[in-house]
């Protein structure tokens, strides 16, 4: 195998990895829009437009990483903008993004080299959140066509076309996995989002993921299995003897191999046979793949709805809130009039004996603690009361009662029969499952295995609702 740093300059990533990696790439980005679909542009002309979006970006750092003694021309570059601009293409020229030659005109121009078409378009592919919900039903139709269509007179473009195909579909299927996980993780990590937030991303945004959408796609309706009997089928058919020796003799005309030379014969067979392998082996464990990441994806969303239902659950954290709520209006003065859903007093002292106490395993709070007196804060109070609030909406309590009076006097049902009308119900519906396990439920879930419907306009697993013996409505 060729060594990588033979191709592509050693220090081609340096431009991504230092410092100002940020400010490096929202550049390339724009050096990448303004070729468009030419094949050189004027360097003077790129510098001037680069020049321009340093200024609209306000970006400050351009070519503070470049650590090489490079010697830049300056001359005619008149303002601090067109130096940076300058500065930033001939680091991209000394790091192996752009070759800079001259027309015949004896004008400096510039053009994207192979590492700068290849990777950039890779990078682009990896940050876009949102890509073609059906790319991988396309990569397994793609596949079947060119398998079923396999054109003897055109076999070598064939053969590769199945090759392409397949390598294709292997990578978008791999990527569900990651590009799933990704959008958990980041859900999860988002320190502006509350947990009615997060919980609403993981439960109806998640259906519009585009991942998601493509999987589910594969799972249902474009399922494998629809095709692989007939692909296998056709591929023994390519490998038999008569066959393969067509393909062959075809194969050594288009590359120019000669077709009398055994040894060359015998690598054209080699790599015909390697495809068509690899093929026969995807289709024995696509399947199973499938299943694998189902399994997976289940436990990444069911785990992080679990911790998120848990610190919604009033029941199980209500110290904690009542902890909040003393927080967020320590600072506020309970006289006589003040009103709340709590009996509040007003005290000069509080005490461990208080209704103000430590969590348990936390530090015991001090015999006794001075409580400063304020103006009330209505603005914090609203705030706290909105928390717990929404807490108790999507409480065990509150999904419990949901479940029985859909129930009625109904011993069972499915999720699909559940009368949902707005997001509120749709939640609940989400956490119907999450909560079924808990002690205090009086209902069971069972999954019914690869059972979907809509509802609201997004793709839910079926399941179903069965009342515990002796349960009312």
């Amino acid at each position: 195998m060729a060594n990588l740093f033979d191709i592509i300059n050693p220090n081609f990533f340096g431009v991504l990895a230092g410092r100002n990696r940020v400010s490096n790439f929202l550049l390339i980005t724009e050096v990448s829009s303004f070729f468009g679909s030419q094949i050189t542009v004027e360097r003077k002309r790129l510098i001037d437009y680069i020049a321009e979006q340093i200024k609209i970006m306000h970006i400050e750092d351009v070519g503070d990483d470049v650590n090489e003694e490079y010697s830049y021309e300056l001359s005619g570059l008149t303002n601090q903008y067109n130096q940076k601009a300058n500065i930033f293409i001939s680091y991209l020229e000394k790091r192996g993004w752009l070759d800079k030659d001259r027309n015949p005109d004896f004008v400096d121009i510039v053009s994207r080299t192979d590492a700068f078409l290849e990777i950039f378009d890779s990078l682009m592919k990896l940050i876009q959140e949102e890509t073609d919900a059906k790319e991988q039903s396309t990569s397994l139709l793609s596949l079947y066509r060119n398998i079923r269509g396999f054109d003897y007179k055109n076999a070598t473009s064939s053969v590769e076309s199945i090759e392409i195909a397949s390598k294709e579909l292997e990578k978008s299927i791999l990527s569900i996995n990651s590009k799933i996980k990704r959008f958990v993780d980041k859900t999860m990590s988002d320190t502006s989002l509350d947990e009615r937030e997060i919980l609403k991303r993981l439960t109806i945004d998640y259906q519009k993921l585009s991942a998601f959408v493509s999987f589910h796609n594969l799972y249902t309706k474009n399922n494998p299995n629809k095709y692989q009997i007939e692909i296998i089928n056709k591929i023994y058919s390519l490998q038999e003897e008569d066959s393969m020796n067509q393909l062959i003799d075809d194969y050594c005309k288009t590359k120019g191999l000669n077709i009398e030379d055994e040894s060359e014969r015998f690598k054209a067979k080699r790599y015909i046979e390697t495809v068509f392998e690899e093929v026969l082996s995807q289709m024995e464990t696509i399947e199973k793949s499938l299943s694998a990441i189902a399994g997976r994806n289940y436990s990444y969303t069911s785990s992080s709805v679990d911790r998120i239902n848990f610190r919604l659950n009033n029941e199980r954290d209500i110290k904690g809130d009542i902890n909040n709520l003393l927080k967020s209006i320590k600072q506020s003065s309970l006289g006589d009039e003040f009103e709340t859903d709590f009996d509040f007093y007003s005290f000069d002292q509080t005490d461990n004996k208080s209704l103000f106490t430590a969590r348990a395993l936390s530090k015991i709070a001090p015999k006794e603690t001075p409580f400063v007196k304020h103006e009330v804060n209505l603005e914090a109070l609203a705030k706290a009361e909105e928390l717990i609030r929404q807490r108790e909406m999507y409480s065990i309590q509150a999904v419990n009662k949901f479940v029985l009076e859909q129930l009625g006097e109904r011993n069972k049902m499915s999720a699909n029969e559940l009368f949902i009308d707005n997001i509120e119900n749709f939640i609940k519906m989400m956490l119907v499952p999450v909560y079924s396990t808990n002690s205090g439920s009086s209902y069971t879930v069972k999954k019914l295995k690869d059972k979907t419907f809509d509802c609201l306009r997004y793709i839910v697993d079926n399941y179903e609702i069965i009342k515990k013996e002796g349960e009312t409505r």
